[in-house]
């Protein structure tokens, strides 16, 4: 109150300091999974040969093999051919012989010789791409674990392979509208590409995931893979 008993104003009232301090919110990554979680968290058979090259800590997370597909270019192959030399060697023409109508052959005796030289050659080429076709599906994979990627060749023998972090990083992946009708599709990287393999969208987001260093649910460093000389 002041002397002629008027309230005076009070003093604003200015707020006590406050102390913020830093959280850190530990923010998960997207797990390195594909969107249909079934297909990549399937239990995966590790071979012998790669069970003993896992590092400590290292885990089998995703296996791919090569799509059916890899049998249509031969298979097609065997049945053009198979349709030309039919055509070939029972196709009549009509030629007009002393005023009469004749049904011909197309091809005489030495062009049909030729023609059955020409197409066995050609099955025997397609039937070898059939037989390598068919030992890419039945002997190729694709296994990475939650640090490497490998490349499994062979169901005889076995070769393992090691891919790049650095090929894998700079891969693209192709599809064209029968590979994403079929579900297939091939990984091109800098010096050598994984053609016709099934699901292959979710294949190249694990590679991906390996080369960018994301293990399970956190990012964790790349394991640098170094050649010696």
């Amino acid at each position: 109150m002041d002397t002629n008993g008027r309230a005076r104003p009070r003093p604003p009232v200015e707020p006590a300091p406050q102390t913020f301090e830093a959280t850190l919110v530990h923010e998960r990554a997207i797990p390195r999974v594909s969107p249909r979680a079934e297909l990549t968290h399937r239990p995966v058979a590790v071979p012998p040969d790669l069970a003993a090259m896992l590092l400590p800590s290292e885990s089998l997370t995703y296996a791919a093999g090569p799509h059916p597909v890899v049998y249509a270019r031969p298979l097609a192959a065997i049945a053009i051919i198979g349709v030309a030399l039919a055509v070939a060697l029972t196709y009549h023409v009509t030629v007009l012989e002393h005023g009469h109508h004749v049904s011909v052959p197309l091809l005489d005796a030495r062009l049909r010789i030729g023609a059955w030289a020409i197409g066995g050659i050609a099955v025997l080429r397609a039937l070898f791409s059939l037989a390598r076709a068919t030992a890419y599906y039945l002997g190729f994979r694709v296994m990475t674990t939650n640090r490497r990627v490998f490349e499994v060749r062979g169901f005889l023998g076995r070769r393992v392979r090691p891919l790049g972090n650095t090929a894998m990083a700079g891969s693209s992946l192709v599809q064209g509208i029968l590979g994403r009708i079929f579900n297939y599709g091939t990984i091109v990287m800098k010096d050598a590409s994984i053609r016709d393999m099934r699901d292959p969208i979710a294949l190249y987001r694990e590679m991906q995931g390996v080369a960018n260093g994301l293990d399970g649910d956190r990012w964790a460093p790349v394991l640098r893979q170094t050649q010696m000389p």
